[in-house]
């Protein structure tokens, strides 16, 4: 493989992670739900257990690494707060 075929490989894999993570983040799970799901997050709740509770309440995808690396790099574990949260599978 030449020089211009490995950096084009490089560029298109980039690109693709790009296309995916920015779909991750920015489109809703489910569209046209209107359907409310009220989420309690109890006190003195971590990060790690609030983006669990997240999953399992399908408001958040299902191993979705790329929240859990936002809020370590935005250096959100600490500005997490407990309490009770309406969403609408729709919200993204």
């Amino acid at each position: 493989m030449n020089f211009i075929n490995k950096l084009f490989f490089i560029f298109s894999l980039i690109f693709l992670i790009t296309i995916l993570f920015i779909t991750a983040i920015y489109f809703p799970l489910e569209e046209n739900s209107t359907m409310q799901k009220v989420i309690n997050i109890p006190s003195g709740t971590n990060a790690k257990e609030i983006v669990d509770l997240l999953e399992i309440n399908e408001i958040i995808r299902k191993n979705n690494y790329t929240f859990r690396i936002l809020i370590k790099l935005l250096k959100l574990e600490d500005q997490l707060k407990y309490g009770e949260y309406n969403f609408s599978p729709s919200m993204n």
